[in-house]
C-alpha cells in the first residue's frame, strides 16, 4: 500500500518524458526551421524557389509559397529532397499553361500528389 507521503515523493522524481513547455516549443521551432532550410536547399537544386513559409497545423504541415505564384503543402514527416523531387516530376509533366494556372500542389500524403488549377 502506498501512502500519500510516498505518492508525493514519487511525484518529485522527474520523469524522462517530462519537459519544460518552453523547451518543447524551442525544439519544435528548431526542427521547423531546419526543415525549411533543407526544403529551400533541395528545391533550389530542382530550380524551384520559395518566397514564404507558414505553419499549417501542429502535425508538422508547412505551406510554402513559390515565386511562380502557387502554393505547395509539405509535411515534416517526409524527407525534403523526396518532396522536392516529386514536385519537380509533377511540374515537368505539366503543360506550361497549366503551371501558370496552378493554385496549389499538396505533397502531404505519402505516395499521393494532389493539385488544383486556378479557375
Amino acid at each position: 500500500r502506498i501512502t500519500s507521503n510516498e505518492t508525493q515523493n514519487l511525484q518529485k522524481v522527474p520523469d524522462k518524458e517530462t519537459r519544460n513547455p518552453a523547451e518543447v516549443l524551442g525544439r519544435q521551432k528548431t526542427k521547423k526551421l531546419c526543415f525549411i532550410k533543407n526544403i529551400k536547399t533541395a528545391a533550389a537544386g530542382e530550380s524551384i524557389m520559395f518566397d514564404s513559409f507558414a505553419r499549417v497545423n501542429d502535425f508538422g504541415d508547412i505551406q510554402a509559397h513559390t515565386t511562380d505564384n502557387y502554393t505547395v503543402f509539405l509535411t515534416m514527416s517526409q524527407e525534403p529532397k523526396k518532396q522536392t523531387r516529386i514536385l519537380n516530376e509533377i511540374l515537368s509533366k505539366m503543360v506550361q499553361d497549366d503551371i501558370v494556372k496552378l493554385d496549389y500542389v499538396d505533397l502531404r500524403v505519402e505516395n499521393r500528389v494532389y493539385y488544383k488549377l486556378k479557375e
